[in-house]
């Protein structure tokens, strides 16, 4: 019978750091198109392009909080 040596990561290991990387791809993804979608200034998709791209999480969560290239409310007007 032939064993499989997995090194110094078991099956399980590997299967959860899987998921991590698939979740990870995935958030990188959803904020990829979630840019193209909003639109904005050139120079500044270029910039969140490459934020996601070097920091995939932490770059593409911080892609889906703030949301560039989308119109903001703007303040009431002051009362008079």
């Amino acid at each position: 019978m032939m064993r499989y040596h997995y090194g110094s990561m078991g099956v399980a290991e590997g299967v959860i750091m899987l998921v991590f990387f698939v979740a990870a791809l995935a958030l990188a993804v959803l904020a990829l198109l979630q840019l193209r979608k909003l639109g904005g200034s050139p120079f500044a998709q270029i910039l969140w392009v490459l934020i996601v791209l070097l920091i995939p999480v932490v770059g593409s969560a911080a892609c889906l909080i703030v949301k560039p290239g989308e119109e903001k409310l703007a303040p009431p007007p002051p009362a008079a």
